[in-house]
Formats: C-alpha cells, sequence, structure tokens
C-alpha cells in the first residue's frame, strides 16, 4: 500500500497504517451540506490533526447531492470539493462514501427512488455510475485517500440484497467501481460495510470484491453475530482483529468503524486501546473510530436513536473523553514498533468461499454448523494457545506446520486430495466437521469411517480428556457416528462416542473433531469455561511448532513480530481483568487489567518490562 492507498496489490514492504476518524459535524449532524458551516468544520479538521489523527470519512448523502432526478446541486459539490481541499491544508487524507442512503438504521433515499433498486433497476443504477463519476471528476487530484461506493448498502433494502448471489455482486461492484475511475483513473475503491456477510447474510463478501482495491469492515461489539458477553468481555475485544484478518484473507482491508454502543468511557477506552493495534497487526490498512464528537443536533436519525448522539471521541462542549486518549495510546504503541513487522505465522486458519448458489436442503440439514461463528471461536482458541496465525482463503502453496479448518462445511475432492498430500509430507491438520455429510473429510484423512447419522436433541453432554472431565452443550441435529478404523481417540463423550481423534497419516497428523466444536462454543463464555485451547495447543506442539509465550494466561493476546535484525518480539494485549505476571525468556513481564505493551527479546539496558496501566478519567 504505497502512500496509505489502498491496492487489491499491497506494494512491497510498504507498511503504511491510517489512523482515521468518521465525521458529521455536531450541531448539524446528517445535514451539513445544506446547513454548511465552514468555520466549524475547519476547526474540527484542524483538533482532529492535532489530535494524531490522518485521515477522515466524510458521507455524501444522495438527497442532498442530487435532490431531483438529473440534476445535481452545484452547491453541494463546491462544498465537497472545499472540505477536501480543507482537509488537505491540515495534513488529513480523505475517504468519501458516495452513495449515501442509509445512516443509524434509518433510509435517506432521493423522493424520486420511489422505491426503484438499486441492484436491479438499470436506469438507477446508470444514476448512481454517473453519480460516482462526477464525484471523482470533480475531487481528481485531490487528497482523496479512497471512494467508498457507500456505507452499509445491503441494509437500505435487505430482503433484496439478502437474494443477490456472488455473481451479481461481483458485477455490481466492478460497473461502479468503473465508473468511479472513469472520473479519475487513479481512484482507490472500496465498499465499506459491516460483518453481515461473513454471518451469511448477504453476498457483499470479499470473495467477490475483485473489482475493488479494498473492502471495510464495521467493529461494534453490540451488534455482532457472535453472541459476544458485552462490551468489555475478552471476545468483545478480540473481535476487530479477527474481522480485519476475516477480511484481508482475501486482499485488502480496512476497519471503516470501530467503537462500542452502550458502553462506559473507560469501558470503550479500554476496548479501543486492545483492538486498534490488533486490528493493524491483522492486515487493517486504516483504521477509523465512530466517531469524532456527541452530537447535538435533535434531528434524524438522532430523533429516533437518541442514544446514537453520545459516541464521539470528544464531548459536545469540544472536551477530549477518555476514548481519545486512548485512540492515541493504541497509535502511539503501534508506531513504537518501528521497522518490526508480523512475524510469519506458525498456523493458517482457513475459510471457507461462500457458495449461496449452491445451498440447498442437501447442504444445510439437521445441525450444520455457522461456519462465521467457528472462524471466530477458532480465532479465539489459538489465541488462547498463544499460537500465532493468520487468516487464508485457500491452502498457501507453501502452508505453515499447522493448518486450522473449523467446522468445515463441505469437503471438496480437490481440497480432500490437497490436504492429503499436506499431512504426507509432514503437516498437522485440524479439521472439525461442519455438516455431517459433506462436511466428513474422509477415511484417508481421518482415520474413520462414517457408518450412520443419529438425531440427537439439544442436551449437554461430558467430555472426557484422559482423566479430565469437560461440559459441552450441543445444539440438535444430525450427529456422526463413527468407527475408528486407524484413529486413536484423544477425548470422547462419557457414553464413548470420539469427540476428537488423531491420526497418523504419512509423516503427518490429523486431528479431527465430528462435533462441530467451534461453532457450538460461540457462546457467552464457552470458550473460557474449560480450557478447550488445549486442543489446539496440542496440535500446534505435534506441528512441532515453539510457543515461546505459553507461560501467558489465555486472557493475553500475543502478537509476535519480528524487527529489522530478525530481533523476535510480540505486541502483549491482556483482555482479561486480572492483574498478569509472567517470567518470558528469563525476565518478568508485568501486565495489568486490560493493559498493552511491546515486548522484545533482547531488552535495552534499563528498558521496563512492565506496562503502565492507563490513567483513568474520575467519574468516566
Amino acid at each position: 500500500m504505497a502512500d496509505g492507498t489502498p491496492s487489491r496489490t499491497p506494494g512491497g514492504e510498504d507498511r503504511t497504517r491510517l489512523l482515521g476518524v468518521n465525521y458529521h459535524p455536531s450541531a448539524q449532524g446528517i445535514d451539513y451540506w445544506r446547513d454548511f458551516d465552514r468555520e466549524m468544520i475547519a476547526a474540527d479538521l484542524g483538533a482532529m490533526s492535532d489530535a494524531g489523527f490522518d485521515l477522515v470519512r466524510v458521507f455524501l448523502f444522495w438527497l442532498d447531492v442530487e435532490p431531483e432526478l438529473g440534476r445535481y446541486d452545484e452547491a453541494v459539490l463546491d462544498r465537497l470539493v472545499w472540505f477536501v481541499e480543507e482537509a488537505r491544508t491540515h495534513g488529513l487524507k480523505v475517504l468519501c462514501s458516495v452513495l449515501t442512503v442509509w445512516m443509524n438504521g434509518q433510509l435517506f433515499e432521493p423522493d424520486w427512488f420511489e422505491g426503484r433498486s438499486l441492484w436491479r433497476d438499470e436506469p438507477l443504477r446508470r444514476r448512481a455510475e454517473a453519480l460516482l463519476e462526477t464525484v471523482a471528476a470533480r475531487l481528481r487530484g485531490a487528497s482523496v485517500w479512497a471512494y467508498d461506493l457507500g456505507d452499509e448498502l445491503p441494509h437500505s433494502r435487505r430482503a433484496e440484497t439478502s437474494a443477490l448471489s456472488g455473481a451479481q455482486v461481483k458485477e455490481w461492484w466492478r460497473s461502479l467501481a468503473a465508473a468511479v475511475r472513469r472520473g479519475d483513473p487513479s481512484a482507490s475503491v472500496i465498499q465499506c460495510s459491516d460483518g453481515s456477510a461473513l454471518a451469511g447474510e448477504d453476498a457483499f463478501h470479499p470473495a467477490f470484491a475483485d473489482a475493488l482495491d479494498a473492502v471495510g469492515v464495521h467493529g461494534f461489539p453490540l451488534w455482532s453475530p457472535y453472541r459476544l458477553e458485552s462490551n468489555a468481555s475478552q471476545r468483545s475485544s478480540r473481535l476487530v482483529g479477527f474481522l480485519a484478518g476475516w477480511a484481508s484473507a482475501w486482499g485488502p482491508a480496512l476497519v471503516d468503524e470501530i467503537g462500542c454502543y452502550s458502553a462506559a468511557n473507560e469501558i470503550e477506552a479500554d476496548y479501543l486501546a486492545l483492538a486498534i493495534p490488533a486490528a493493524w497487526y491483522r492486515g487493517a490498512e486504516a483504521v477509523i473510530v465512530w466517531c469524532w464528537q456527541d452530537f447535538t443536533t435533535a434531528n434524524e436519525p438522532y430523533e429516533r436513536r437518541a442514544n446514537e448522539r453520545l459516541v464521539g471521541l470528544v464531548d459536545r462542549n469540544g472536551v477530549a473523553k477518555p476514548q481519545l486518549a486512548a485512540v492515541q495510546e493504541a497509535a502511539a504503541l503501534w508506531h513504537g514498533l518501528g521497522d518490526a513487522v508480523p512475524a510469519p505465522a506458525n498456523a493458517d486458519i482457513l475459510l471457507p468461499t461462500p457458495q449461496r448458489e449452491t445451498a440447498s436442503y442437501l447442504t444445510t440439514g439437521h445441525g450444520a454448523a455457522d461456519p462465521a461463528r467457528a472462524a471466530f471461536t477458532a480465532h479465539m482458541l489459538a489465541s488462547q494457545a498463544h499460537i500465532s496465525h493468520r487468516f487464508a482463503a485457500a491452502v498457501a502453496e507453501s502452508p505453515p506446520s499447522l493448518l486450522i479448518a473449523p467446522c468445515w462445511p463441505a469437503m471438496t475432492l480437490s481440497l480432500q486430495q490437497r490436504l492429503i498430500d499436506y499431512v504426507r509430507d509432514g503437516g498437522t491438520l485440524w479439521y472439525s466437521a461442519g455438516s455431517l455429510l459433506d462436511g466428513f473429510p474422509g477415511e484417508e484423512l481421518c482415520g474413520a469411517e462414517l457408518r450412520d447419522f443419529a438425531l440427537e436433541p439439544e442436551r449437554q453432554r461430558d467430555v472426557v480428556v484422559g482423566d479430565v472431565g469437560f461440559r459441552l452443550r450441543l445444539p440438535a441435529g444430525q450427529r456422526q457416528v463413527l468407527r475408528p478404523t486407524r484413529a486413536t481417540a484423544v477425548a470422547r463423550f462419557a457414553e464413548g462416542d470420539p469427540v476428537l481423534l488423531a491420526n497418523t497419516l504419512g509423516r503427518g497428523t490429523v486431528f479431527y473433531s465430528p462435533v462441530a466444536l467451534e461453532s457450538a462454543l460461540c457462546g457467552p463464555g464457552l470458550v473460557e469455561q474449560h480450557p478447550w485451547w488445549h486442543f489446539y495447543r496440542d496440535a500446534a506442539l505435534a506441528a512441532g511448532i515453539d510457543l515461546p509465550f505459553a507461560a501467558l494466561p489465555p486472557a493475553v493476546e500475543t502478537l509476535e513480530l519480528l524487527d529489522a535484525r530478525d530481533t523476535p518480539g510480540a505486541l502483549l494485549l491482556n483482555h482479561g481483568s486480572e492483574h498478569v505476571e509472567a517470567t518470558i525468556d528469563g525476565r518478568q513481564v508485568v501486565l495489568p487489567p486490560r493493559a498493552s505493551r511491546a515486548w522484545w527479546s533482547t531488552a535495552l539496558v534499563g528498558e521496563s518490562q512492565a506496562a503502565a496501566p492507563r490513567a483513568r478519567t474520575e467519574g468516566s
């Protein structure tokens, strides 16, 4: 990514990471293109720059710029040009969301839409292309970092967009991105949205984003599909790193919105301080906080979303909240790494490409797992086991020594053979079945034959690992009835049927779980209730992976680094509420609750290995 510009092919060793903020003026809210206060906006942009931000995201509302079909409001376009130029004078790049028709859960379409479809109505699609081309031409040569086609567009017509195929979304993205580039051939084009595609709600998935330069994801625990316990939970503060890694598996990505709703200031501050470095580490080329300032306006969308007015980094009087200091702390931690880069991962978590077009009763069935929840839980377990990992959309040409395929939905013949070759050559595979039939990897890989299925009710079952007992609640569904042929049982249910099998194949090992383990563990407190991460740790040890941070508790996330001299280090993120003291490489490491710090295997003389707790604002 050269000069902070997204590209589907990131350039060389450039590791630019940008810090941004989403912006509507406090007094005007979303009405600012019609009630435009240059003095106030200039002051806000200056304050953002002084606070250390590199990037500001602005939203152009379609109903303001094209109030009548085919007629642009030239004053609004002139104000947009002025905004971008004013941002440049303050050293800020601009991310412009162009086709804005959806904000804070409400539609703001021009009246002349008359309910027509932005995806299926060809004349309306041509109007969208014309507006994108016009805006890009007006801003050509300005400090526009990228053009977002339109924030959360799939939500503007949810019933319709959820029915679109991947091929249809891919073509829609292609035509709109081409329109932007007609206006500015050097433009970068992205699509910002929430994680609904990951959760299977629509096909606006990075797998289909070949025509885009990057995709953006949101990180709000309140609206996550992963049944998070609270804003302050360990799974919540690991959410954004997961989303950034997931999106980056298909190409460049950014986090275009991050924050907490229904959270005390100090809780959101902790969240941001932990989540932002993790997102950058896992590939986010920009992290853009929601949002700059609390709103004083009572106009829509805040009339119906009154509690969404109070999520700014500064309050309505312009006084900084603890969240701003936390964002600055995260940036200082990252920039303090200097020339360090993420160390090569020891494990890949494989992500399936969505297959919406082929879904039917044959592929769903009773008890089919949720692959999105499974992937998030796999990230949690690998992090708890301190396994350095990344996300991959396919088996790499030179894969790491451990592959993790959590709740895999459908095993193809080509993937099956690729995995057989990988294990025979000495690789270690962790594989859990995401569906009864299609998810079964075959007898050669798992060392067991599929004998039958059993339809079981939802129930809690006892799991026995050696002389240790766990409890696992499984949803109602069809279960595999297996007969081991070569594999041995590592864990069993109390009734005797296997939970985890180990099978030696060639020079490698396959760990196979016939239950959708990761999907079943995606719920409040479940990954912390028992040390399920031991399964992943044992697979890593079988793969010969060194775990240098195994002395740290599972609440501490370790993001491994290498500096320019190949000195190993890590970002240490304590997601837990307990004070941590441990010995790593012969030296003590101290981490207060919800604190983060960098650690290097060779400390400078006199360098502290302790992280200072963030100062709290009384009453925040």
